[in-house]
């Protein structure tokens, strides 16, 4: 948790440099390298988090290192030294990555809460869910986009917005229709700013944009929302087999020590 604080603290020192200093960051100074107390700070953190890795390693052994959670320790020490070596140079990309990394550490503690457990587990599952969901959405407001491009472009450019500079021109280009249906479609954005203006002017507009509101919103988003759904599902499910197995095992124990304490009587 603590670590997870400074990283907070770091990454809000580094944002005070923009935009004064966006061209000269190693001269910033109220960026997160210059800040001792803080260099003091994640340093001793890393002493301990390696010192920590070392004891582990002493008494688990030849064993140490097929442990997954050993290993993703001993990784996330390794690239905070790395991280902490590179506070100096202006490689802001790289050190957000090793910074991020450094946070693989409260997964940890995720794991010993079983709801927080459950929750993680469930959100992994749906990641492959969500990437396909992703290009599927995206592939099906590209299509979109062409249609609107064609057929509501030339109504929209002759079409006069009231405080609206951009709706003019929501449609003027394939990539502009793409991020006015994702505006409006996905993220619940301006819909009554372009749109009902159109709808307004010819009818068929109106219809239009309902059956494109129709097959994202109520179509691939909601499937997309019941796979995720699905999978979490299945990972509580799995989740819950697990716990079975184990108490199984326990039980087996329980009662194979029993036979050899009433054997020993």
């Amino acid at each position: 948790m603590e670590c997870r604080r400074l990283m907070i603290i770091e990454t809000n020192y580094d944002a005070e440099c923009f935009p004064k200093y966006a061209n000269d960051l190693h001269n910033c100074p109220s960026r997160s390298s210059e800040q001792t107390w803080l260099q003091v700070s994640t340093i001793a953190l890393q002493t301990i988090y390696t010192v920590e890795c070392c004891l582990r390693a002493c008494v688990e052994q030849r064993h140490y290192v097929w442990n997954t959670w050993n290993q993703i320790d001993l990784w996330t020490a390794i690239f905070g030294w790395i991280g902490l070596g590179m506070s100096s140079m202006n490689l802001n990309v790289l050190r957000t990555t090793i910074r991020v990394l450094r946070l693989l550490r409260v997964g940890r503690l995720v794991i010993s809460v079983p709801e927080l457990y459950i929750l993680l587990s469930g959100l992994t599952t749906s990641f492959k869910p969500i990437l396909f969901g992703s290009i599927m959405l995206v592939s099906v407001i590209l299509v979109w986009s062409i249609i609107v491009v064609e057929l509501i472009h030339p109504l929209n450019s002759q079409t006069t917005f009231d405080n609206c500079p951009r709706c003019s021109n929501g449609f003027k280009s394939v990539y502009s229709a793409a991020l006015t249906l994702f505006s409006q479609i996905v993220a619940g954005d301006s819909w009554g700013s372009i749109s009902i203006p159109l709808a307004e002017e010819r009818w068929w507009v109106g219809a239009l944009l309902f059956v494109i509101l129709m097959t994202i919103s109520l179509g691939v988003m909601n499937l997309i929302l019941a796979v995720i759904v699905e999978k979490a599902a299945e990972a509580r499910e799995n989740d819950q087999e697990r716990k079975t197995k184990l108490q199984d095992e326990e039980r087996q124990k329980e009662m194979l020590a029993s036979g050899l304490f009433g054997q020993a009587l």
